[in-house]
C-alpha cells in the first residue's frame, strides 16, 4: 500500500458473494462469538429492485414471522421510493424532470435531497461527476445495453449538454436546460438503503445488514451474538475471491464502485466502463475500483462513484477532504492506496492483487 503499514493478513471465509461480501466473524482474531444476551432471530430477505438484487438481514428478539414481514414491508417500501427516483421508471420524478427540460418543477423533499447531494459531489469533484451526464451515457449505449465506442466529435458534442452547474435547484422545484438529461442513478441505491436502515432502527432490530446491489451495505446494531459485522472486498480481476475485509460497525456504510460491475469489451480488446469522466466522456481509466466508509450509503455511493475517473492521488485527496470519510483505491496498475485510518482497519486476506 502507498500508505501507511498498518495492514495485516487473515483469513476471510464468506457467505455471499457481492462486489462487498457479508463475511465470517469468526474468521478474525478477537472476533469470534461472544455471549448472547438475548435470543434473537435472524431473518433474510431479498428482492429485485431497479434491475439489482436488494437484501436485508435482520435479527431482533421476536417471532421469525412478524420479523420477517416488517422486513418485507421495508423492502417493498424501498422499491416504491426507488422507482419514484429512478431514470429507468416511467413515471418518475427523474423522468418527469427529463421530459420537462427547460421548465420548472417540482419535485419531493426525497428528490430534492438526492439532486442536492448529487450536485455537491459534482462540485467537490470538480465535475469528474456530474448527474447531467445522460446525454453521454446514452452515446455509449450504457441505458439500451446496445454498447459501442462513439467518435470524438460525438462524444464533444454530448458533452455541450453536461454541466451541472445550468442545474436550478431552490424551494423545492427543479429545472434542467432543453439539451441535458439527469441521471441519479450512481446514488438511489445508496439512498433508499439509508431509508430502510432508519426504518429498522425505528421498529427497533436489533441488528441489521441492507445490501442495496453488489456495491452497497449500511449497518445497524451488531451481528447475531454481539459480534460484529465484517465485510469482505471482491477482487476486481478474480470474481468470487476477497482480497480484503473491513469491520462495519453501526451507523457505518460501505461501498465499492469498479470498472468490472458493468462493462463491455470493445473490438480492441479494451475494458469500457459505465462509470464515465463526465469532464471528457470517456470511461474511467486510472482506477479498477474505489472503496468508501462514510456515515451514509448515499455519501459511500455517491463519493466511490465520483473518484473513479480521478488519478489515485487525486482520489484520496477528495476523500480525505470529506470530514468521517476514509477510502481505499486499487489503480490501473493493481497498486492499492488507502486513506490513514482506512489502513488501519483493513484486513488483507491474501498476498498482493
Amino acid at each position: 500500500m502507498n500508505r501507511g503499514s498498518g495492514i495485516k493478513s487473515a483469513y476471510l471465509l464468506t457467505l455471499a458473494t457481492l462486489v462487498l461480501v457479508v463475511a465470517s466473524v469468526a474468521s478474525f482474531p478477537g472476533c469470534g462469538p461472544q455471549a448472547p444476551e438475548e435470543q434473537t432471530n435472524l431473518v433474510v430477505e431479498d428482492a429485485l429492485i431497479l434491475g439489482t438484487i436488494v437484501t436485508i438481514r435482520a435479527h431482533a428478539p421476536r417471532e421469525p414471522d412478524a420479523l420477517r414481514a416488517e422486513v418485507r414491508q421495508v423492502i417493498d417500501d424501498m422499491d416504491t421510493l426507488g422507482c419514484r427516483l429512478s431514470l429507468y421508471c416511467e413515471d418518475s420524478e427523474t423522468a418527469r424532470v427529463n421530459a420537462s427540460a427547460g421548465e420548472s418543477v417540482e419535485v419531493s423533499e426525497e428528490f430534492e435531497t438526492l439532486l442536492g447531494y448529487a450536485l455537491e459531489v459534482a462540485e467537490r469533484s470538480g465535475g469528474a461527476f456530474d448527474p447531467t451526464v445522460g446525454p453521454v451515457v446514452e452515446l455509449w449505449g450504457f441505458y439500451s445495453g446496445d454498447h459501442r465506442v462513439p467518435d470524438q466529435a460525438e462524444i464533444t458534442e454530448a458533452l455541450r449538454a453536461v454541466d451541472y452547474r445550468r442545474v436550478e435547484l431552490e424551494n423545492g422545484r427543479v429545472r434542467i436546460e432543453s439539451d441535458m438529461l439527469l441521471d441519479l442513478e450512481a446514488l438511489i441505491k445508496g439512498y433508499i438503503a439509508d431509508y430502510a436502515l432508519e426504518r429498522l432502527r425505528e421498529r427497533d432490530v436489533t441488528g441489521a445488514l441492507v445490501i442495496a446491489g453488489p456495491s452497497s451495505i449500511g449497518a445497524l446494531g451488531e451481528a447475531p451474538g454481539g459480534r460484529h459485522w465484517w465485510i469482505g472486498l471482491e477482487h476486481p480481476r478474480d470474481p468470487g475471491t476477497t482480497y480484503a475485509a473491513v469491520e462495519l460497525p453501526d451507523g457505518e456504510h460501505i461501498s465499492t464502485s469498479g470498472d468490472y460491475q458493468r462493462y463491455f469489451i470493445d473490438q480492441e480488446g479494451i475494458r469500457r466502463s459505465h462509470i464515465l469522466d463526465a469532464r471528457t466522456g470517456w470511461p474511467a481509466e486510472e482506477i479498477m475500483a474505489a472503496t468508501v466508509l462514510s456515515d451514509s450509503s448515499l455519501g459511500a455511493d455517491g463519493i466511490s462513484t465520483a473518484v473513479m475517473p480521478m488519478q489515485p492521488d487525486d482520489a484520496l485527496r477528495l476523500i480525505d477532504g470529506w470530514q468521517g470519510v476514509e477510502g481505499l483505491i486499487i489503480d490501473a496498475q493493481r497498486d492499492i492506496h488507502a486513506t490513514d485510518r482506512m489502513d488501519e482497519r483493513v484486513e488483507m486476506t491474501r498476498d498482493g492483487l
